[in-house]
């Protein structure tokens, strides 16, 4: 279920996990991929040709949100990152923005304070 593209002088091939549903991309509207990319998890939209990178969490994975939330503020599909801490530690999800997560919009530092 797994799939190389890309590879080369830059480091391993990126690995693709078929598993994913997609999550929509806001800039054309297509179903990015989540690849394993220089052992972090990333989304490519393919038709865009655009990698976003999301956070690399120990024993973590990435699911496409049910209820299909968008952005507000890119219109990307918004993903969750579900951390499981094992030795029965709680489980926790996290919302992410792709997009906004790797090019934060103008003011974003700013009003984090």
């Amino acid at each position: 279920l797994r799939d190389l593209v890309g590879g080369g002088a830059a480091g391993p091939a990126p690995v693709r996990d078929w598993t994913f549903g997609g999550a929509p991309c806001g800039d054309c509207g297509g179903a990015m991929g989540l690849y394993s990319r220089n052992g972090r998890p990333s989304l490519r939209c393919e038709p865009c040709g655009t990698w976003w990178p999301l956070p690399d969490r120990p024993n973590s994975s990435v699911a496409v949100r049910a209820d299909g939330h968008r952005c507000p503020l890119c219109n990307f599909g918004v993903v969750d990152v579900v951390t499981d801490p094992g030795n029965g530690g709680k489980a926790w999800t996290q919302p992410h923005c792709p997009k906004c997560y790797s090019a934060p919009p103008p003011g974003a530092a700013a009003a984090a304070g």
